[in-house]
């Protein structure tokens, strides 16, 4: 033991050699974190479920509104039709103008009347009301009036 390096070297024989532990013993350790990750999935799926119920049921009213067929041969007819029908059937009847820019770009307004041969581009009926979308007949920037079909 003359030599610094053997000196130096010399208590690492007393250490034991680090070895593999057995496999069943280290898949034991997996378990604990298998079962703390699935009881978040479960509560976390629990959460979405009720988030998702409780939204379903506040948006249910609003989307289960459908559009008679009636209501769906105004599009594309004018304004003074729809005026006219909607009341007799106990609507409400609410304007909302599209004033177009361009093509593509309209301004909205909503005033409480519209020129009679306006020409109805969608109706969103919500309970009792009807919101019916236009745009001036004489508008050059407009989309071409479509109507439903089976409407004709």
């Amino acid at each position: 033991m003359n030599d610094p390096l053997e000196q130096l070297l010399a208590p690492l024989a007393n250490v034991t050699p680090v070895t593999r532990a057995d496999r069943r013993s280290g898949r034991s350790s997996y378990r604990p974190a298998a079962a703390i990750a699935l009881v978040v999935v479960a509560i976390g799926s629990a959460a979405t479920y009720k988030v998702y119920e409780t939204t379903r049921d506040t948006m249910a009213p609003a989307t289960q509104v459908r559009l008679t067929h009636a209501m769906s041969c105004l599009v594309g007819g004018t304004a003074r039709r729809a005026a006219t029908m909607l009341p007799r059937h106990g609507y409400t009847v609410r304007w909302q103008l599209l004033t177009y820019q361009t093509a593509s770009l309209a301004e909205t307004t909503n005033p409480g009347s519209v020129a009679a041969d306006s020409v109805v581009e969608s109706v969103w009926p919500t309970g009792n009301t009807v919101l019916l979308v236009v745009h001036a007949a004489d508008d050059p920037n407009a989309p071409p009036a479509v109507s439903s079909p089976g409407c004709g």
